[in-house]
This record gives structure tokens, C-alpha cells and sequence, in this order.
């Protein structure tokens, strides 16, 4: 049987980064990855390709309910022209982990795969302040999960995690919870995440009453390519100017860009923004996800600076 993992979590909990070091301290086995992308311009999926992954992406929503249909197609094309041992499966931040059990329980999966470990990684950073606004999201994603990992741990004071672990047993009272620094994580502890006695055995999902859906439109995206080069520190300050509100509450945010002094991806939440140097240039290109995003400022914030003088210049014309 073929082994099937969820990796959920919310908004930039580190699902992507846990992905890598799974895989990067599992090997031995023939392992396919689904991304969820819930905008338009894929990110984590060129991460881990980079990395030399077999990726399918699934972008433009979540494969919980708007690209239901898309995950349910190509699981099949991966089951059918791949059969590999394990699918490790990336849903979006926002999406809802019980709809997603639900589709891995029905036919035709059931009688070639098995679901093996729902794991949830839990931001220390930022669970706290974000349960008080998204909870539906959270609870869904913690209640059904088999283990709990908590990360950014090693951010926050001692009160922080005690208060999120409190928060979350109360939703999972069962599900073993990981909190360590990930750099200490051994390869036996990491096979024990994903292959211990986590296998799925509950006849369903727990119920989520009165939840919100992920695409009732409190979520919205903004994607754009980024094909001229600027400073890093220039691309420090646009990240770091996406705290002050203005362009909207973004909640997560990654990328590609070409600076003058090297290639970066960045990755940004709410609380912080960290830029990763890359060995060559890149296709560059932003993404964001967030609430009350302002379109128009955020275009204005990542649009090239000459395109705006060239576009002043033409007004300038027409006046003259």
C-alpha cells in the first residue's frame, strides 16, 4: 500500500521546511510530493523541485474544496504512473484537514493507499494572536491531526509555549506533541514522526460546526513576477514596510527576486521577514496571502520603478 502524509498547518507554520528536513534525513524511498498553492504563482513547489523532488502543484485554491477535483485527478495520475512508496501531501495554510481525509477515504484510494501520518506543524510565533481570528482554521487542522509539531519554539518564551500547548490540548487531547528545536531532530525520530503507530484508524473526521470555508473570500492573494533587479537592502524595506497595515493584514508572503548583489527567496510572516541567498539567478516572482489586501498598493509597492518613470514620462508628453 502506498502511504499517504498531510502536512498541514496554518500560514506560514513551516510545513515546507519540515518537508525538506523529513525527506532530507528519511531517503531510501520512492516519494512523490502534491503541493497546494492557494494563489497563482507556485513558490513552495519550485523550493522543493530545486531540491530534486518528484512535485506535482496544485495552485489557483485549496484541495480541500475548490480543486477537490484536481488533487482527487492527480493522485490518480500519480498512482497510476508512478506507484511510488509514500505521497507526502502539502495542503494550503488556510486549507481544511478533515475535507481533505474525507477524499483519501474514498475509492479509489482505499484499496491502493493508507493513510499513514497527519502531522500539523503549530507556529509559536504567531498561534496565539492568529487562534483568536482564524480558529475554525487552526481546530480543524489540530483537532485531526495524529501528532502535533511546534515550531519556531525557540523564538518565544517559556509562557508562550505553555499557553499554546495548553491551547491546542485542548482541542487534540491525544495526539503526541513535538516541541524541540528542529536542528536537534534525529533520522529515528523523524522515521518514529512518520512511520511510528500513527497509521488512521477513526471512522471519521471530528465534526467542525458552524466553520468557515477557505474560500468564502476572507482570504485573498496577491502574485506578481519580478523581472528587474533592486537592492537587498531595497527588498528588506518592501517586506519590512508590509507590517505597518497599509498594504493590507498579509499573513504570509514568499519569493524569488534578483538583487543587485545576489539571487534570494524570501519567506515572511507576521512577525518576521528572512532572506534565504541563492546559487544563481531566478525567475523572479512574489507572492502574498492575507486579509483586506490592498491590490493597488501592492502593486505599486513591487511594480519596477523605471516602468513607473517611463510611465510619468508619457504622461508628462501628453501635457506637453
Amino acid at each position: 500500500m502506498i502511504k499517504l502524509d498531510v502536512i498541514s498547518g496554518f500560514l506560514g507554520a513551516g510545513k515546507t521546511t519540515f518537508i525538506k528536513k523529513l525527506l532530507r534525513d528519511c531517503g531510501g524511498e520512492d516519494i512523490v510530493i502534491v503541493e497546494n498553492e492557494f494563489g497563482e504563482i507556485g513558490i513552495d513547489g519550485e523550493i522543493l523541485e530545486r531540491e530534486g523532488y518528484k512535485m506535482y502543484e496544485i495552485s489557483t485554491g485549496c484541495i480541500c474544496c475548490l480543486m477537490q477535483k484536481g488533487f482527487v485527478d492527480t493522485l490518480q495520475a500519480i498512482i497510476r504512473d508512478h506507484h511510488p512508496d509514500r505521497i507526502v501531501i502539502e495542503p494550503t495554510g488556510i486549507s481544511i484537514l478533515s475535507d481533505i481525509v474525507k477524499s483519501l477515504r474514498r475509492e479509489p484510494f482505499t484499496r491502493t493507499c493508507a493513510i499513514n501520518a497527519l502531522i500539523t506543524i503549530v507556529d509559536c510565533e504567531n498561534y496565539l494572536r492568529q487562534c483568536d481570528v482564524f480558529g475554525e482554521f487552526f481546530e480543524d487542522q489540530i483537532a485531526n491531526a495524529t501528532r502535533l509539531v511546534f515550531s519556531k519554539s525557540a523564538l518565544v518564551d517559556r509562557k508562550t509555549v505553555e499557553e499554546t500547548y495548553v491551547s491546542v490540548r485542548c482541542k487534540n487531547p491525544t495526539a503526541p506533541v513535538v516541541i524541540k528545536n528542529w536542528d536537534d531532530f534525529t533520522v529515528e525520530e523523524l522515521h518514529g514522526y512518520i512511520d511510528g503507530d500513527l497509521i488512521w484508524e477513526r471512522d471519521g473526521a471530528p465534526a467542525m460546526p458552524d466553520r468557515r470555508s477557505c474560500r468564502d473570500g476572507l482570504f485573498s492573494t496577491f502574485s506578481r513576477k519580478i523581472d528587474y533587479a533592486l537592492s537587498k537592502e531595497d527588498l528588506a524595506r518592501k517586506l519590512e514596510s508590509l507590517r505597518d497595515g497599509a498594504c493590507g493584514e498579509v499573513l504570509r508572503g514568499k519569493g524569488f527576486v534578483n538583487c543587485t548583489d545576489g539571487s534570494f527567496e524570501f519567506s515572511c510572516t507576521q512577525s518576521r521577514f528572512e532572506l534565504y541567498p541563492m546559487d544563481e539567478p531566478v525567475s523572479g516572482r512574489v507572492c502574498f496571502i492575507g486579509v483586506g489586501l490592498n491590490q493597488q498598493g501592492l502593486d505599486g509597492l513591487w511594480r519596477d520603478p523605471n516602468e513607473r518613470r517611463v510611465q510619468l514620462d508619457v504622461l508628462a508628453g501628453k501635457a506637453d
